[in-house]
């Protein structure tokens, strides 16, 4: 019940201030990668929800909520979930473009429970483009190269290095309004 009315609240915000007149984009997309120790390595799919806010000229502000999925011994499908923040540059003009290849960098925080289990931060590294179907279309295709760094802490990951690296390729829509 809380949730919900956080949630609408939230929604009531958004609807009434000037958010939807500025430079805002909702994006979706999937993929898969490896997530490694540099010794072994294990496959990953991978799941990110996010909202970009376009600040000055080709810099944007993304929150996302990442999830990752991986087997980890008897758990086929064991999840991980992140909630980050990144800095975004798009090369070049934003307006009446088709193609804007982007580069990100940013850091947040990874858990298998965000309510009881301590989380550990990640660190994220990328580089992709965005496709719009027309030079004012809303709607375009992103596809995005990404590595998010982390280190053996309290999650239960089925490798043994300190340091763990999720390089994977992702693809989905977004929305640009």
């Amino acid at each position: 019940m809380c949730k919900t009315f956080f949630l609408a609240c939230f929604l009531a915000l958004m609807t009434g201030s000037n958010a939807f007149a500025q430079k805002n984009e909702l994006s979706l997309i999937i993929g898969g990668g490896v997530l490694t120790d540099g010794d072994s390595s294990v496959n990953a799919s991978a799941f990110t929800v996010s909202y970009d806010r376009h600040i000055v000229k080709g810099l944007a502000i993304e929150g996302s909520l990442d999830v990752f999925f991986i087997k980890n011994g008897s758990l086929n499908r064991d999840d991980f979930g992140a909630a980050q923040i990144a800095a975004v540059y798009h090369f070049g003009s934003l307006k009446n473009r088709r193609v804007i290849p982007y580069v990100t960098a940013g850091i947040g925080s990874l858990t298998t429970d965000f309510t009881e289990i301590p989380s550990d931060p990640v660190y994220r590294f990328g580089a992709g483009a965005k496709y719009y179907f027309g030079k004012e279309s809303p709607f375009g295709v992103r596809v995005e190269v990404r590595d998010e760094i982390t280190r053996q802490g309290h999650q239960g990951y089925p490798l043994r290095g300190d340091r763990l690296s999720l390089v994977s390729i992702r693809a989905g829509v977004t929305y640009r309004f």
